[in-house]
């Protein structure tokens, strides 16, 4: 149900990291024209930067054939992007949280996705349905 104060956005891509741009675009403008402050646009451009790649790369395995869609929601003081694919989901709890010193010790590259989301959002939940789509919810308070 939507709250009388609540203002989302929409948008859908195929799966090609040059939409990635547009992406990045849809999220500043939606939150230039929402209020949003700089600092918080910043954090959540990245999460959902990251998130985005890792759905193309991972979920749709590089197919720039695949759709996803994102929503974006102030609502209150939060901000709420959701993004949902059909791609191959995973489980997040199989990911563990990263040893840093010994991730860049030993010269790693990748795998730090989801610690990432959840360093830039004050929630990150993420589900694969039954009806065949992922769905990641990223939130941030934005007062």
């Amino acid at each position: 149900m939507k709250e009388a104060n609540e203002i989302s956005y929409h948008l859908t891509v195929k799966s090609s990291t040059e939409n990635l741009a547009i992406v990045r675009d849809f999220i500043r403008k939606a939150a230039d024209e929402t209020g949003v402050n700089t600092e918080v646009v910043h954090k959540i451009i990245l999460a959902v930067d990251e998130a985005s790649s890792n759905i193309m790369r991972h979920a749709y395995k590089n197919n720039p054939e695949g759709e996803i869609s994102y929503s974006f929601i102030v609502s209150g003081s939060e901000c709420t992007v959701i993004i949902t694919d059909q791609g191959v989901g995973f489980n997040p709890a199989a990911v563990r949280k990263p040893d840093l010193p010994v991730y860049i010790k030993e010269g790693k590259r990748g795998g730090l996705g989801m610690h990432l989301m959840k360093i830039l959002m004050d929630n990150v939940q993420y589900e694969s349905t039954e009806s065949g789509f992922n769905k990641l919810v990223l939130t941030k308070k934005i007062a």
